[in-house]
C-alpha cells in the first residue's frame, strides 16, 4: 500500500533515479503540532516561529479533502509575520503557483534547495543573495491554503526530504 507510511532510498540507474521503498517499524507517528524554536542543525535554521501544523508524508488535505503525499512540513503563524531563510544562498526563483500561491525558492549550493510557499508578500528578487536568518518573504495563505501558514520545504538534489531533520526536530538513522 503506498498510503503506508514509509522512506525512500533512491538508487541511481544510468539515466534516471529510482526509488525504493523501506518500510518504517510498525510505530504511530506522533503527529501532534510541534513547536520550532529556531534550532540550527547542519546549518539550517527554523523558518520562522510557530507549530508544525502538518508534517512529510501522507495526509488528509485540508482543502482537496483528498490524501496526498505532502513533500514539506506546515509550520502556523499570523498573517504577516515575517519568513527567514533557513540558510544562506541565492533566491532561484519566484512564482505564483496554483496550489502552492507566491512562492520563493532559494538555492543553497550542493545540490540542496529551499522553498517557502503561500506567502503573501516576497521581500526578495529573483538572483538576490541572501544570509541565513535574512527576512525574505511574509506569512499568508495563497494558493490553495486553509489558514495562514509557511509550507516548507528541502530538496537535496532535487529529491523532498524531511525537513524536520534539517531543523533538527527528527534522529537520522545511521547505516
Amino acid at each position: 500500500d503506498l498510503k503506508q507510511l514509509g522512506e525512500f532510498d533512491w538508487l541511481q540507474g544510468p539515466a534516471t533515479w529510482l526509488p525504493v521503498y523501506n518500510p518504517l517499524p510498525e510505530t504511530e507517528p506522533d503527529l501532534s503540532p510541534r513547536p520550532t524554536t529556531g534550532g540550527a542543525r547542519q546549518g539550517m535554521l527554523a523558518p520562522l516561529e510557530g507549530e508544525i501544523t502538518s508534517g512529510f508524508g501522507w495526509r488528509f488535505h485540508p482543502v482537496l479533502k483528498e490524501e496526498r503525499f505532502h513533500y514539506g512540513i506546515d509550520i502556523g503563524a499570523p498573517e504577516g509575520t515575517f519568513i527567514r531563510a533557513a540558510a544562506g544562498g541565492l533566491v532561484s526563483r519566484v512564482e505564483e503557483h496554483p496550489e502552492l500561491g507566491l512562492v520563493v525558492h532559494l538555492d543553497h549550493g550542493g545540490g540542496v534547495e529551499t522553498l517557502y510557499a503561500h506567502c503573501q508578500e516576497v521581500l526578495v528578487a529573483e538572483n538576490q543573495p541572501v544570509q541565513a536568518g535574512e527576512s525574505i518573504a511574509t506569512v499568508g495563505a495563497t494558493g490553495l491554503a486553509a489558514n495562514p501558514h509557511l509550507h516548507f520545504e528541502i530538496k537535496e538534489r532535487g529529491v523532498n526530504v524531511d525537513p524536520a531533520l534539517w531543523l533538527g526536530l527528527l534522529e537520522e538513522e545511521g547505516p
